[in-house]
């Protein structure tokens, strides 16, 4: 799939810059509730800072402490996350191929390849589906397996969590967002393929390893999911190695034509951020996640990026308002939605960390929770129809991050009581 051109981004990013008006069918402006706004954020024991923005106009209604740099924790997905997507383009998917020679008229394949570029989603199911394939293709029995991992540069990219990152790796079984670290991802994952060649009756007589590909023709192939599908799987439960996987693939470049390493990932994030007019000041990054405490946002970096995929939707087509209610923007359905429950899993998967939270109220928006920080960013609209833009930013706390979610949550519903 093909990303936006710069240009297009660009085009975009001026018109969101321009001066705006009120959107069609967008309510009057009203004043915000300012007392119950500081009340609440008065009750955090903690560095506060908030920024409330006019969706539709970009008028500042609410401010404190907007520039000053907080630790954002998963908020940090926000910006990630909105790289990969915009980069890429929301119907970008990856492949995981097998590569090698002919086989010959016994069935024999000396030596096979296992090869990706990132995806995060990579089951044994799917290793079970290739051997399968290369079952129906006539490969009986394989001497080697190989496992390339020259798509990312070894020990480039070392999330902070000590998790392993890798262009071939098993997705994580937990619930936690984290994944168990292996000595080496690529070859657990070789080992898991060699599992998958012998169930489906391919006999593996030689050893598996790393390596660069060799010459040889496609004998099987796997597609992911959709980029808007990754993106909602790593947003609404907030699922660590989900984005340090993608962001990784960005350090590609558009068209993996390099290997990726941290530096050159962030740097593709930094150039997305800019041109999307966000302003970097007090902004720092070491990982993709947010579990670095080293992380820095402002209140005001984040409400100028959620200004930005409110307005824009991945490909530079304008969205706005009318995307945001009809659901159709990529990027704003990929967060966590408020008050959607547990009773099923479908309703946990589409509240993600915000399902118990903030019921009764139309609020997307990423959460984030670090000892000492915590931090809500995201949309509410308000019973008139209005769409506030808002960041509410907390570390330095002594405290339980319980009761930083409640000073968040008493915020946000002051926000949605606004007429």
């Amino acid at each position: 799939m093909r990303p936006p051109r710069p240009a297009s981004i660009a085009l975009a990013t001026l018109l969101f810059l321009w001066p705006a008006a009120a959107a069609p069918g967008a309510p009057t402006p009203a004043s915000l509730d300012t007392r119950a706004l500081n009340a609440a954020l008065d009750r955090a024991n903690a560095h506060a800072g908030a920024l409330v923005l006019d969706a539709d106009t970009g008028e500042t209604l609410y401010e404190r402490a907007p520039d000053d740099a907080f630790t954002p924790a998963s908020v940090r997905k926000l910006f990630s996350m909105s790289a990969v997507l915009y980069t890429l383009g929301a119907g970008y998917w990856f492949s995981t191929d097998v590569t090698g020679p002919t086989p010959d008229a016994n069935g024999h394949v000396p030596r096979l390849t296992l090869s990706g570029i990132g995806d995060p989603s990579l089951t044994p199911a799917t290793l079970d589906d290739l051997a399968r394939q290369l079952r129906a293709r006539g490969v009986r029995t394989v001497g080697a397996v190989t496992v390339n991992d020259a798509a990312f540069t070894r020990g480039g990219w070392t999330p902070p969590d000590g998790t392993s990152v890798a262009p071939v790796t098993l997705e994580r079984d937990d619930n936690e967002g984290f994944m168990p670290t292996t000595d080496d991802a690529a070859l657990a994952a070789g080992r898991a393929f060699r599992r998958a060649l012998q169930a489906a009756g391919v006999r593996v007589t030689g050893t598996v390893a790393r390596g660069a590909a060799r010459l040889g023709h496609g004998l099987a192939t796997t597609r992911s999911a959709p980029l808007r599908t990754l993106v909602a799987r790593t947003l609404r439960p907030s699922d660590n190695i989900y984005a340090e996987q993608l962001l990784a693939r960005l350090g590609m470049n558009v068209n993996a034509s390099a290997p990726s390493s941290a530096q050159r990932a962030l740097d593709w994030e930094r150039r997305f951020l800019t041109r999307a007019g966000v302003n970097l000041t007090g902004v720092r990054f070491v990982d993709a996640s947010g579990l670095s405490d080293a992380d820095r946002a402002t209140p005001r970096a984040v409400t100028q990026l959620l200004q930005y995929t409110y307005a824009t939707a991945p490909g530079g087509t304008p969205a706005g308002r009318p995307a945001y209610l009809r659901g159709t923007n990529p990027f704003i359905e990929a967060l966590p939605r408020a008050g959607t429950g547990t009773a099923t899993p479908e309703a946990q998967a589409r509240g993600g960390t915000l399902a118990t939270r903030l019921r009764g109220l139309d609020v997307r928006a990423k959460t984030g929770t670090l000892i000492g920080a915590s931090a809500l960013a995201g949309y509410v609209r308000t019973p008139s129809g209005r769409i506030l833009t808002f960041a509410v930013m907390m570390d330095r706390s002594p405290g339980p991050a319980r009761d930083l979610r409640d000073v968040q949550d008493a915020f946000v519903r002051a926000l949605a009581n606004t007429p």
